[in-house]
């Protein structure tokens, strides 16, 4: 991760990113302090839904993506699974995104999960947010959600990539499937190494270009 830092500082990502989350701080802090890290904040907008369903997720970015003079190169989505009646629309939510070339950054139960993975891989089953965030304080005794400094956990992002793939592998050979209600998992590590990949296409800046 340092490296990547590093070999990017002088140059600007080539992708605009639009991340539209669900929640109204944990979510949005946590993204934006990934791409301050990453020192990509200018091509990186995060914003909060006005609605908490997954459906008003979704049609939030649909809302943005159609707005005159939009530019972005990727649209994702964060919404999480939570308890299986909790969010009736999660399924319609991850097909309208599909349908509508929306990237999905689902968790289940919820985006603390992903946080746990940088701290250890686990397969385990979890009942519900409060479930996920009481074994989340084993490592992380001052989390609190909406009011957590993430600054300690970028340095193992790649680390938090690795186990969330191999955790949706681990469904896959349990004869399960990878789709987002499997308990746990996550796919915010794919918006994570979409990010990264990003840097890795960026192009000079004006001044590299000069050298």
């Amino acid at each position: 991760m340092s490296s990547i830092k590093r070999a990017q500082s002088s140059r600007q990502p080539r992708d605009r990113f639009l991340i539209v989350c669900e929640g109204s701080k944990t979510e949005p802090s946590y993204f934006k302090g990934l791409t301050n890290y990453l020192q990509m904040p200018a091509s990186v907008e995060v914003i909060t839904s006005p609605g908490s369903a997954p459906i008003s997720v979704v049609d939030e970015a649909i809302k943005r993506l159609s707005k005159k003079g939009s530019q972005y190169d990727q649209v994702w989505v964060v919404f999480d699974r939570e308890q299986w009646n909790y969010n009736p629309t999660f399924g319609v939510a991850v097909d309208k995104a599909s349908a509508n070339g929306i990237a999905v950054a689902t968790s289940n139960p919820s985006i603390e999960f992903w946080f746990l993975l940088h701290n250890e891989f686990t397969t385990r089953q979890f009942l519900n947010c409060d479930d996920v965030m009481k074994h989340l304080k084993q490592f992380l005794p001052d989390y609190a959600k909406g009011g957590y400094d993430f600054r300690n956990l970028f340095e193992n992002t790649q680390t938090a990539c690795c186990r969330a793939e191999k955790v949706l592998q681990y469904h896959r050979a349990a004869s399960q499937d990878d789709s987002d209600e499997s308990n746990p998992s996550t796919k915010v590590h794919r918006l994570a190494e979409a990010l990264l990949q990003s840097l890795s296409k960026s192009r000079p800046s004006d001044a590299d270009q000069t050298d």
